[in-house]
């Protein structure tokens, strides 16, 4: 019996020290996160806190951000969006935003201006890579409102708000500052405007 003690104190003592380590790597690693869609440059980000009442959310910056729920459904429904947190199930996704209250978005199939300038590669489809009908916003203007955030993906098979409309700022989770990126990933440069 008295070999046994030493062998469950060291068994102990295991157990602690990987609990430790495992609850100390999730409070370090828990800001990284690897976007596994082509919306993002493929690579490794750092999430940002974000207060509810901050308001430094800029065109340009890239958010993790929950879909408003009708489009967090469909996007579950047809394997756009893995399951997650967010309202109707849904993971968050990440996008880049580039427009902001205040400023005016036009939409036609032909691309999306923003304030008067084309974005770059965004054409409005009118199928999914599935072949299936994909809805749209109709041809018009929109002003954005108080809150309102329009993102965007210059990815050819991006599903951002040309799609599903703008989305509310409250559903930002953070700000995604890129540390790296996969060779031959897309760069993450300056947003396009023509």
């Amino acid at each position: 019996m008295h070999f046994e003690t030493p062998s469950i104190r060291r068994r102990a003592r295991i157990a602690i020290g990987v609990i430790a380590a495992t609850v100390c790597a999730q409070v370090v690693l828990a800001p990284l996160r690897f976007p596994r869609t082509d919306s993002l440059p493929r690579g490794l980000y750092w999430l940002t806190e974000r207060a509810v009442d901050d308001e430094s959310i800029f065109p340009g910056d890239l958010v993790l951000v929950c879909l408003p729920e009708a489009a967090a459904r469909l996007g579950r429904a047809r394997r756009y969006l893995r399951s997650g947190s967010c309202p109707g199930a849904a993971e968050p996704v990440g996008k880049r935003v580039v427009a902001v209250a205040g400023d005016r978005v036009l939409v036609e199939v032909s691309g999306v201006r923003v304030n008067g300038r084309l974005l770059v590669d965004s054409r409005v489809r009118s199928v999914d890579s599935g072949g299936r009908p994909l809805d749209h916003l109709a041809g018009g203007s929109f002003l954005l409102g108080e809150g309102q955030l329009w993102l965007f993906s210059s990815h050819p098979l991006s599903w951002d708000s040309r799609y599903y409309g703008p989305v509310d700022e409250r559903q930002v989770r953070g700000c995604l500052l890129l540390l790296w990126t996969w060779p031959k990933s897309l760069p993450v440069g300056r947003l396009e405007l023509r």
